[in-house]
């Protein structure tokens, strides 16, 4: 039987991709301040929500077998293809001075700053070790009470920043020990029924918006790929307590057409819109500006932001009609374009717009 979709989930993922790909242009510095600070944590917090606990916890092998098909054999497809396209850019001068040999092995490390030719890859790798940990940790603290759970995962998060500090683990494994606390919120989150039977209360609302404020007091420019946190007690608050505004905001504006719409189609191409933005689609909009238009087209972050969603998501869209092209790159079975239409649409987006765990890759 059919999980009923959650639109808030389904709006929360494409607004969340959306806002990733500015992240990657030369966003103001003052709008860059306020998103950096629950920019990927909104991501962990939702995987959280949509992560099935109960169907994996004596179903370790069926676990593996989903997110190698659904986070690896895509990361590793799109790393392969965009290692090939940068080799062949390298070879005619326009790309920048990398060993190629380097640049290959860090597709196994799985670290952002080793992964030049497409950055954001390291989200998928980094996720994959995440739902691990939290799988794991969840099967100690499942029959404990609130207070030994919650500790459970901050400590995970203490441990993560505290590595951090002295190594990068490969796969952002310190990251994903970080990210604990957002997965664990998120499983909470819909635990209570968030968005079907649990909303939150006003005063509660007023607390966020305090520790949001206090979260961007962080002297330290956030940026999980690269373990920044500043403060991470100030990280943890501002991460959550933005998420859970922006959360109450589509709650409110979820009846408007056009939001609806817009970011709940870009949410199911969250995933295509993760490999293909930063890799491909800039580059080419940056090829036709050099190529067509000698340089003369004056590209500000709006249009590198619109460009890049807009462009990976046709590329989406196509990759919707070839199936073997789709199981590499998102992951799952490799049905035809009209079978996968009679089944719903599924397994499109980074995460599904469902309470359930499965992921769209």
């Amino acid at each position: 039987m059919t999980k009923k979709r959650v639109i808030e989930i389904d709006i929360l993922r494409g607004i969340s991709i959306s806002l990733v790909v500015m992240a990657h242009t030369q966003v103001p510095d003052l709008l860059n301040d306020v998103l950096r600070t629950f920019r990927m944590p909104l991501f962990f917090v939702l995987s959280g929500y949509l992560f099935n606990v109960t169907k994996y916890y004596a179903g370790f092998g069926q676990w593996l077998k989903t997110r190698v098909i659904s986070l690896l054999l895509p990361y590793f497809t799109a790393c392969f293809v965009f290692y090939a396209l940068w080799y062949v850019r390298e070879q005619i001068g326009e790309s920048g001075g990398i060993r190629p040999d380097s640049l290959f092995m860090g597709i196994f490390i799985g670290n952002g700053d080793a992964l030049t030719f497409n950055t954001p890859l390291w989200f998928l790798v980094c996720l994959f070790g995440a739902e691990l940990i939290f799988l794991c940790g969840w099967k100690l603290v499942f029959n404990r009470g609130l207070m030994a759970q919650a500790g459970l995962f901050f400590l995970l998060a203490l441990a993560g920043y505290g590595v951090s500090s002295l190594i990068h683990l490969p796969w952002s494994l310190d990251v994903a020990l970080v990210a604990q606390v957002f997965m664990f919120v998120g499983y909470k989150l819909k635990e209570a029924g968030l968005f079907r039977s649990y909303r939150f209360p006003l005063p509660l609302l007023t607390v966020f918006a305090i520790l949001f404020g206090l979260g961007l007091l962080n002297d330290e420019m956030i940026d999980m790929n690269h373990r920044k946190y500043g403060n991470i007690l100030l990280f943890l608050a501002g991460g959550l307590a933005g998420s859970f505004l922006l959360m109450q905001l589509v709650y409110w504006i979820k009846g408007w057409t056009w939001v609806r719409r817009i970011f709940s189609a870009l949410g199911k191409e969250s995933l295509v819109i993760l490999v293909f933005h930063m890799g491909f689609s800039f580059v080419v909009l940056n090829n036709v500006n050099k190529y067509m238009f000698a340089n003369n087209l004056r590209l500000d972050w709006i249009s590198y932001t619109i460009w890049g969603i807009g462009f990976s998501y046709v590329i989406g869209l196509i990759i919707n009609k070839i199936p073997v092209v789709r199981f590499l790159f998102k992951g799952g079975r490799a049905v035809p374009a009209a079978e996968s239409a009679s089944q719903g649409g599924r397994k499109q987006g980074l995460t599904y717009g469902r309470t359930s765990d499965k992921k769209a890759m």
